[in-house]
């Protein structure tokens, strides 16, 4: 969650950029954050239980009208962003 934030949460941003670089909402809190991971994890639970733990993927999936894509490295959520 810390690198999500600091990454995407202009409240948390630590500064860097991306050559695109997306940023959440700047009125969503955190507890809005991890529902919105829970209900893209929830919409991709096929997706999770056929890939798995091993190796590295990304899904989609949408909260309050908003697109995000999740990135999943050996069973790690490492990436949660708008698109």
């Amino acid at each position: 969650m810390k690198h999500i934030l600091e990454r995407h949460h202009p409240e948390y941003w630590d500064g860097s950029i991306k050559t695109k670089q997306s940023f959440l909402n700047p009125k969503i809190s955190i507890d809005d954050v991890q529902t919105a991971l829970k209900d893209v994890l929830y919409q991709n639970r096929d997706v999770l239980a056929t890939k798995g733990t091993k190796g590295m993927y990304q899904a989609t999936g949408t909260y309050n009208g908003v697109e995000y894509v999740l990135g999943v490295k050996n069973g790690r959520i490492g990436q949660f962003y708008p698109l």
